[in-house]
């Protein structure tokens, strides 16, 4: 595996979760740079969904300049094995020049 740099996540290896029972993972971001993170999943065994930007509508906002978090929440669809992998890159570049690439192994159970 890579080194870690500065900015890099922590993402689970594996992640074991129950029929219908999701876990959101936090993601620092990089838009004002043009980067966004997507999920490469092409599988009926989970289910990613996003959400970009700062949590709850309280007023608060970041810092102009300041890049939002985006955060993805992983569901388990139904009973089996999967690899999701959580890319960090620019949507008009090359996609082997994505920033980060994570890769988590998601096991669904019963």
């Amino acid at each position: 595996m890579a080194s870690r740099e500065e900015g890099d996540v922590d993402v689970p290896e594996q992640l074991i979760l129950r029929v219908g029972q999701s876990m959101a993972l936090r993601l620092p971001g990089l838009g004002t740079a043009g980067y966004r993170w997507e999920s490469l999943a092409g599988s009926d065994v989970v289910e990613a969904q996003w959400h970009r930007g700062l949590e709850g509508s309280g007023g608060s906002q970041a810092a102009p300049g300041v890049s939002a978090p985006e955060t993805v929440t992983l569901t388990g669809l139904r009973i089996g094995t999967t690899t999701v992998e959580l890319v960090q890159a620019r949507p008009w570049e090359a996609p082997d020049a994505a920033l980060q690439r994570r890769r988590i192994t998601v096991v669904v159970v019963d």
